[in-house]
């Protein structure tokens, strides 16, 4: 009989358990990460905070910074002083602006290495138009060869990038976006926009795709024919490893409306996780998610992820408590029957 009862509840708290499941997971709802981040961002841009750091930006010359406060204290709706704002407007003059992405724009064309938007256009077009890719791979395909140090990253990407402009690439579906995705990271790379973690890992989605190895046979030297002379080896990648985060990019950069901004906040991201993480808190913010970690720094990342986890925490924790109310209740009441038994029998 005692057997039976034990069967019994153990009937019970397993239907007892499985209802309470099915009752939090109906019922609760994750917080969205992107609310969290934005409340621990008013309580730290403060106007004191975005002031300061908006005289320390013009003080040392970087107008770019104090743009990116200055937004973010009109995201916040914060009234800067008259006197700041002022100033603020005299430093950020069109002259400047025009001086400035002039040059970066030839520069980054030509070599495909400067850190600012008009480098960035310099360097896509370049990529764009073939120019970019095809220099990229030869130089770092000459170190291969040669069995020099190469940056196997920026090679990867310059090979995708020839690979889809010569349209033998295998893959899921090649596009302008996918194309302007291998841009953004192969420039992220080169102006050391990239964690090293974040490297190591797309590197090996990369080695994934494509074989190294099978690159030597080809002459690097010959640019005029290397387009040429690669398309053999580019009918051998398949992207399928490296789509997702491929798409990934290209929703961040739609997101934050610049592919800029999209590779400053690469800086941040150290996996494909964190990268998922970011496109959900840019969702939300758009243009002013630079300004968010600007301030917040990597916490912006793992301000969401805090929740979820303690959430789950709490979830098991009630798990816990109600299995263990469960066999205390079952447990007393097979005591209390073993006691009526006896004290029955005596």
């Amino acid at each position: 009989m005692e057997e039976n009862n034990q069967k019994k509840w153990r009937y019970l708290s397993f239907i007892s358990i499985l209802i309470i499941a099915v009752f939090i997971f109906f019922t609760y709802e994750i917080k969205d990460p992107s609310i969290e981040v934005e409340k621990e961002l008013k309580q730290v841009a403060t106007k004191e905070y975005l002031e300061k750091k908006i005289i320390e930006s013009l003080n040392e010359n970087k107008i770019e910074d104090s743009i990116i406060y200055r937004d973010m204290a009109e995201y916040l709706n914060i009234d800067l002083s008259e006197e700041l704002s002022k100033k603020l407007e005299e430093k950020n003059t069109f002259f400047s602006k025009v001086k400035s992405n002039t040059h970066d724009f030839g520069e980054s064309f030509v070599t495909g290495e400067s850190d600012s938007m008009a480098g960035l256009a310099g360097s896509t077009i370049s990529d764009m138009l073939i120019v970019g890719d095809i220099r990229d791979l030869s130089l770092e395909g000459q170190k291969l060869v040669s069995g020099e140090e190469y940056d196997s990253l920026v090679m990867g990407l310059a090979a995708i990038g020839v690979g889809m402009s010569a349209s033998q690439l295998v893959t899921l579906g090649g596009s302008s976006s996918l194309k302007i995705s291998t841009s953004i990271m192969k420039f992220a790379k080169k102006t050391n926009n990239l964690t090293k973690k974040f490297t190591k890992n797309f590197s090996s989605l990369l080695s994934k795709s494509m074989d190294y190895s099978k690159l030597k046979s080809i002459d690097f030297k010959d640019t005029k024919n290397l387009k040429t002379n690669f398309a053999s080896f580019g009918k051998t990648i398949d992207l399928k490893h490296t789509k997702e985060l491929f798409e990934n990019i290209s929703i961040l950069s739609k997101n934050v409306s610049s592919k800029i901004d999209t590779i400053k906040l690469l800086k941040y991201v150290d996996n494909t996780d964190d990268l998922k993480r970011l496109n959900k808190i840019s969702a939300k913010f758009g243009s002013k998610t630079k300004g968010v970690f600007k301030i917040l720094g990597k916490n912006a990342l793992t301000i969401g992820e805090f929740i979820i986890n303690f959430t789950l925490g709490l979830i098991i924790q009630l798990f816990s408590l109600i299995i263990s109310l469960v066999v205390f209740v079952a447990s007393f009441k097979s005591k209390l029957m073993i006691f009526n038994f006896v004290k029955n029998r005596v």
